[in-house]
């Protein structure tokens, strides 16, 4: 590896067969250890800004055209709705069980077989939250029957909460839950 520094610029080469740490790197450009402690410092926060930015663009509370979701229905207060034609059993619930205005929601569901319990898979659900405003969430990808949904709630009052599942081509249920926010 070549190091040259003129002009204010850096020119690097890199010779396949060598291997230099970014010690080395910093000792031939003459940094002092305050300058290096800086430089591994920015390295190190930049790491954790591109994970931190990953998970954010990741998180299945974002509006989106193309969400995949996955959650288990970790509440003692769950809604049942049950459609005998489609054979289709959809439990809701939501943490925290007393929610107020400031706190943000979870909005879990799980679609089952009525029958089997067994949960369907391959999915698609659109969640629409009404009050005043009303808050859509297209096209989540429900893998295995149960997905979750962050919401903050800006205001108290009862909201509506309806729910599509569709498989492939073709509408499977519509379904209707009530979140009382105080």
């Amino acid at each position: 590896m070549q190091l040259v520094f003129n002009n204010n610029t850096l020119n690097l080469t890199i010779w396949i067969g060598n291997y230099y740490s970014l010690y080395d790197i910093c000792s031939n450009l003459h940094l002092s250890l305050m300058k290096f402690s800086i430089l591994i410092l920015i390295i190190i926060m930049s790491f954790f800004s591109l994970i931190l930015y990953f998970t954010m663009t990741n998180s299945t509370t974002k509006f989106s055209n193309s969400t995949t979701a996955y959650a288990h229905l970790y509440s003692n207060i769950t809604q049942l709705w049950t459609d005998k034609l489609n054979n289709i059993k959809i439990q809701f619930s939501y943490l925290p069980e007393k929610p107020t205005a400031d706190d943000t929601i979870q909005l879990q569901f799980s679609i089952q077989n009525l029958q089997t319990g067994i949960h369907l898979k391959d999915l698609t659900a659109k969640v629409t939250i009404f009050n005043d405003p009303i808050y859509k969430y297209d096209n989540i990808t429900v893998n295995d029957g149960d997905f979750s949904i962050r919401r903050l709630f800006l205001d108290s009052g009862m909201h509506q909460v309806i729910l599509k599942v569709s498989s492939k081509d073709y509408s499977l249920a519509l379904a209707s839950f009530n979140i009382s926010v105080l």
